[in-house]
C-alpha cells in the first residue's frame, strides 16, 4: 500500500500507537505540534477515534504548558504551522481549528505574536470569539479571564466509535 500524501514519521507514530496505544515515535519520544496535529488529520482519515483523543490531548498538553509559560508561544516556533494545519483540515467539526482559535483568543501577547503568520480564515472567528466575551477583557493585564474562552480539554475530543458503529 502506497499513501503518497501521508508523511512517514507520522505513519510510523500511528503504527506505534497500534502496538502500544501511545503518542509517541520509535524512539519514545513525544512529537511536535506540528506532527500530532498531522496523526490527528490521519486518525480522523482512518476512523481511528481513540488516537485522534490521544493525539489531541497531546497538543493539548504542548499548548497547555506553552501558554502557562513566562514566554507563552513567542517560543512554540510551530504554532503558525499548527494553525495552517488547523485552517486547511475539512472536518464537520474540527477541534484543531477550535482549539488554535481559543489559543490565539486567550492572551494579547499571544495574538500579537501571531497575527501576521496565521491564516485570514482565522481571524475572523477569533474576533468572534473576542467579541463573545470583550466585556470581561482585560488587554492591558495581557490575560483574559479564565472562563472567558478558555475551554477544557474535553471539549477537543472527538466522539470514539464503538464496535458495532464500526461495522
Amino acid at each position: 500500500m502506497k499513501l503518497d500524501d501521508v508523511d512517514p514519521e507520522v505513519f510510523a507514530i500511528l503504527v506505534n500507537w497500534i502496538y502500544y496505544r501511545v503518542v509517541t515515535n520509535a524512539e519514545k519520544k513525544t512529537p511536535d505540534l506540528v506532527t500530532c496535529a498531522k496523526l490527528w488529520i490521519l486518525g480522523d482519515r482512518f476512523l481511528m477515534r481513540k488516537m485522534q483523543n490521544d493525539a489531541m490531548s497531546q497538543i493539548w498538553d504542548v499548548l497547555s504548558s506553552a501558554r502557562g509559560s513566562w514566554g507563552g508561544f513567542t517560543e512554540l516556533n510551530e504554532f503558525g504551522e499548527f494553525c495552517r494545519i488547523a485552517a486547511e483540515t475539512k472536518s464537520e467539526d474540527n477541534p484543531l481549528l477550535k482549539i488554535a482559535i481559543n489559543m490565539l483568543s486567550s492572551s494579547k501577547k499571544i495574538f500579537d505574536t501571531w497575527v501576521d503568520e496565521i491564516p485570514n480564515s482565522i481571524l475572523v472567528p477569533v474576533s468572534k470569539n473576542l467579541m463573545l466575551c470583550r466585556e470581561n477583557l482585560v488587554w492591558e493585564a495581557d490575560v483574559l479571564p479564565l472562563g472567558a474562552v478558555w475551554v477544557e480539554e474535553g471539549e477537543y475530543l472527538v466522539k470514539e466509535l464503538t464496535e458495532m458503529e464500526v461495522a
